[in-house]
């Protein structure tokens, strides 16, 4: 790790929810999606607070992005706020999942001091940070 770092800047980018506990329920389904959702803080995955507190202790920057699914405490397979899918097979992210997530993300690198404003926004101004 300490030899890719003097190469270039290194980013963990954090897990998705990982949606436990819904195995066999069809959760892009409309009449489902009430038995899809799932407490926030049981959606980290095994060793994830370990793994994050160990690239910090490296010096290494992470992206968390979990939240990001969730809302009021509860995270679900779709976007916040919309009926679009963002998440399948308990923790993946669908096409529109990292289309969701990409402006989160360049504002992230952005705070990071990796890209410019210009290159994170369109308007050259984060509104939202995921770091």
């Amino acid at each position: 790790v300490e030899e890719i770092a003097t190469i270039a800047p290194l980013v963990v980018l954090g897990d998705a929810p990982l949606l436990r506990g819904i195995f066999g329920v069809n959760c892009a389904a409309p009449e489902t999606r009430p038995s899809c959702l799932t407490d926030e803080k049981d959606t980290i995955p095994d060793g994830a607070l370990l793994a994050e507190e160990t690239w910090a202790a490296r010096g290494v920057r992470h992206i968390s992005v979990r939240e990001l699914f969730c809302s009021n405490g509860l995270c679900d397979t779709y976007i916040p706020g919309t009926d679009i899918l963002g998440l399948v097979d308990y923790g993946h992210l669908t096409t529109a999942g990292s289309l969701y997530l990409a402006p989160f993300l360049s504002c992230a690198l952005e705070g990071l001091g990796l890209v410019d404003a210009a290159v994170a926004s369109d308007d050259g101004e984060c509104l939202g940070s995921v770091t």
